[in-house]
């Protein structure tokens, strides 16, 4: 009897603690969440690449002087083309063991890994094209062109923050009009889909400080209804220096977007 007496009075402070919690999650005034949103498409002018350069021999001095020889020459092409050290990114010189396992499964040594990563950023597109048929068409250089892109990106994100809010509101006085209802105060902003916890609301951001943005990837941006407008650039897998002349570069275009989402109070 006192068993079930227990059991009966902790379910009554269970229902009483849910229900406690679920009032508090529950906002005291109206409120409607809207999403703004803001895009624009530009041609780049920044174009980057990486190039690797490694050898692999059990002369440790032949490694080294190999690598460092066509290393001499792949920053001579790009000062020759006009790159200053802001837009050059030199590696250090890495060294590590190399081992294979031969028909028997047996792993052996096979030489001493040398290696440097260099990283250029051009203004145009010819430069970058004129670099890479410049570099040595040795095995011992690979190279991977990256996501071309705008130098002038965070200017036009803040831009694009302002325009996504003025979005945002539109919507939202479009929608609180509908109910007979205007928009209030802010109550909250972020650069993702807003919840409630517990009375509040998570993710608030200060939209001052444009690095607060999120652009999302294509692989998440196929994951959600959202509209697909972002960065499109040309990515190419590493490959050989002497196949990139087979390899048709062309500028396209960034297209660069953002969405801001705003919790507005409702008044009569």
């Amino acid at each position: 009897m006192k068993v079930r007496l227990a059991l009966m009075l902790l379910s009554v402070v269970l229902a009483l603690c849910a229900t406690s919690a679920s009032a508090q999650s529950i906002p005291s005034k109206a409120y409607i969440a809207v999403r703004g949103h803001a895009e624009m498409r530009a041609v780049p002018d920044t174009f980057p690449v990486s190039v690797w350069i490694y050898d692999i021999e059990m002369d440790r001095s032949k490694a080294e002087d190999t690598v460092e020889s066509i290393a001499r020459q792949t920053v001579a092409a790009a000062r020759k083309m006009g790159l200053g050290d802001t837009d050059m990114s030199l590696g250090n010189l890495r060294v590590s063991s190399e081992f294979e396992r031969d028909e028997l499964g047996k792993q052996g040594f096979v030489g001493s890994r040398y290696e440097r990563r260099f990283e250029f950023r051009f203004r145009r597109l010819a430069d970058l094209k004129k670099f890479l048929s410049a570099l040595s068409t040795t095995k011992q250089v690979q190279t991977q062109v990256e996501s071309f892109s705008l130098s002038r990106e965070r200017d036009v994100k803040r831009s694009l923050v302002a325009d996504a809010a003025k979005d945002a509101k539109f919507t939202g006085d479009t929608f609180a009009g509908s109910v007979g209802k205007k928009l209030g105060d802010v109550l909250a902003i972020s650069d993702k889909p807003l919840g409630q916890v517990g009375g509040g609301f998570i993710s608030p951001i200060d939209i001052s400080d444009v690095e607060s943005t999120t652009i999302l990837t294509a692989e998440q941006v196929a994951r959600i209804p959202a509209s697909r407008n972002q960065q499109m650039v040309h990515l190419l897998a590493p490959t050989e220096a002497k196949d990139v002349q087979e390899t048709v570069l062309s500028e396209g275009v960034v297209d660069i977007s953002v969405d801001v989402y705003i919790i507005y109070a409702l008044i009569d």
